[in-house]
């Protein structure tokens, strides 16, 4: 009985399966070309028709589409599998429920909000430009691990302002491989000059006047941050707050660049040194006569004929000089010492410091008019007027001294003698007025 059973049941099971009608699906549409967005799934845009379903029946299909892979490539195939639906489906077999096909997926474009960058940045001889501020980038799948890159460089190293910096975008991370960075764009900013610095820089700060403001430079020195094989140099000048000699003056350098890349700097602050001098020049003086001999006034005080000369004088400064002369004493006698003393004026002599006092003459004679009587009264001196000779007769035997001196103080004739009277010749004297002093007594002499 269980036998017969069994075999009733194969038989309707076998009947149930050939009863299933096999039908197709035809126009199926897959979108086979997709932007990456970390999935497998192909967009179905048409599920297609079914073919042989019997008139009345509920019978649907539904169409997945997936790709062999989630990440961006060419050539993937796509798995397109159909599947029945509705309330007869179960009568029926679909004949071609998966077919193949071969699609894309395209890396998807990244973009990035804007990039701040850095309004300047100090000349140091390379083009990068440095970012305030990277934007965000955007359009990527949520939880993907991207790194931007952001690259600015511009076009050339040099200083200008709002020069071209071109901005470039790039990408790391596991899944970068899906994207396309976001495009490069170009964008401003601007280099400014590197202040340039100075060290062992040396300048004279005294000097002796020489009509200039001029100072002197020990040592220009060096730079301390140019950028490595540039092209750029210096001269170093330096000058007084003014020309004139004088102590605790300020001394201001300045600094001139040059070469080829003197462009990308500037030039080191000028310096400032206190306390500079200039010291005053010394002068000389050169000739000058003077009276030699005068009569007693009770003074020292004696005639220049002609003044001494500066010396020393820078070339076209209005510096003179003014000459006074003066014998050591007062007293009548000879051999007075007659000195020179100096005071100096014009627009310039500021600068300058007058000459030393110097000794004129240490034959001076100071006479007295006494003196004459005291010759008359010691001595004879005959005849006088003279014309060619004149007698000098002493009152006591043994050694006499005898000096002539002209106007102007100049010995014209000195002598010792031994015993009481002396003849002197004087024939080559011009006429005028002369002085005789025997043994420190003086008279005047008149020669016709």
């Amino acid at each position: 009985m269980k036998k017969i059973l069994f075999t009733l049941l194969l038989v309707v099971t076998t009947l149930s399966v050939y009863a299933q009608n096999h039908i197709t699906v035809t126009g199926i549409a897959v979108d086979t070309v997709k932007v990456f967005d970390n999935k497998d799934s192909a967009a179905v845009v048409n599920n297609g028709t079914l073919a042989g379903v019997a008139a009345g029946d509920v019978v649907s299909v539904i169409t997945e589409a997936h790709y062999a892979t989630i990440n961006a490539d060419s050539n993937i195939t796509i798995t397109v599998t159909s599947t029945l639906r509705g309330a007869d489906s179960a009568s029926y077999v679909l004949d071609n429920p998966v077919t193949t096909l071969t699609g894309r997926i395209l890396k998807r474009q990244l973009y990035r909000d804007s990039v701040v960058l850095m309004p300047f940045k100090l000349y140091d001889g390379m083009v990068e430009c440095p970012i305030q501020f990277s934007g965000i980038a955007r359009n990527y799948v949520t939880h993907h691990i991207l790194t931007t890159i952001d690259t600015c460089v511009f076009l050339d190293p040099n200083v200008g302002n709002n020069k071209p910096v071109r901005v470039i975008f790039g990408m790391s991370g596991e899944d970068v491989q899906n994207y396309i960075p976001p495009r490069d764009t170009v964008m401003e900013s601007s280099i400014i000059p590197r202040k340039l610095v100075t060290k062992g820089t040396s300048i004279q700060t005294v000097k002796l006047y020489d009509g200039t403001s001029d100072a002197q430079v020990l040592s220009t020195g060096w730079f301390t941050n140019v950028v490595e094989d540039d092209d750029v140099n210096f001269t170093l000048s330096a000058a007084y707050e003014d020309k004139n000699a004088g102590q605790g003056k300020n001394i201001h350098s300045h600094f001139e660049i040059f070469g080829a890349s003197s462009m990308n700097y500037s030039a080191p602050d000028d310096g400032l040194y206190m306390n500079g001098e200039i010291k005053h020049i010394q002068l000389t003086a050169s000739g000058g006569e003077a009276v030699k001999s005068k009569e007693y006034d009770g003074t020292t005080s004696c005639e220049v004929t002609t003044p001494s000369q500066p010396v020393g004088v820078i070339n076209n400064e209005r510096v003179y000089l003014n000459t006074m002369a003066a014998y050591d004493t007062s007293s009548v006698g000879t051999d007075h010492v007659i000195t020179f003393s100096y005071t100096i004026y014009g627009d310039d002599a500021f600068n300058y410091i007058a000459p030393a006092d110097s000794v004129y003459c240490t034959d001076g004679v100071i006479v007295d008019k006494t003196g004459v009587d005291d010759v008359v009264a010691l001595n004879a001196v005959w005849p006088n007027p003279f014309v060619d000779e004149v007698n000098v007769v002493c009152p006591t035997d043994g050694e006499h001294h005898i000096y002539i001196y002209n106007a102007s103080g100049q010995v014209l004739h000195n002598e010792t003698y031994s015993g009481i009277s002396r003849v002197l010749n004087l024939q080559a004297f011009g006429s005028g007025l002369y002085f005789i002093v025997v043994d420190g007594r003086t008279a005047k002499l008149i020669k016709k």
